[in-house]
């Protein structure tokens, strides 16, 4: 076989002989599905009571779970190009910056 090899590192291998362990990257990713799908539910959670109290319709209360989607579809065509430029020190640094934003909330 001809190119270059990547060489993960891993505690022990399955019966395939494939590593089996789990490296930095996919425990990050791991716990960014972790906070999305904590965001998502508690965006179903809120939202009765925020159309209760605000007297909002069912269309008006819907915009909201639309324009995250849209986010989040967005971010997700642009936001390798937008990580690139920035570069990896601003990345952790941004997501900090997120995180207290939410915490004022």
């Amino acid at each position: 076989m001809t190119g270059t090899s990547v060489r993960r590192e891993s505690t022990s291998q399955g019966s395939t002989g494939l590593p089996t362990g789990r490296d930095a990257v996919t425990l990050g990713l791991y716990a960014a599905l972790g906070c999305l799908g904590y965001v998502i539910t508690g965006m179903g959670a809120i939202l009765p009571v925020l159309r209760d109290e605000q007297g909002l319709t069912r269309g008006d209360v819907a915009l909201y779970p639309f324009g995250f989607a849209a986010g989040l579809v967005i971010v997700g065509f642009v936001g390798d190009r937008v990580a690139a430029r920035l570069g990896r020190v601003m990345l952790p640094v941004s997501l900090v910056g997120l995180a207290s934003g939410a915490s004022l909330l």
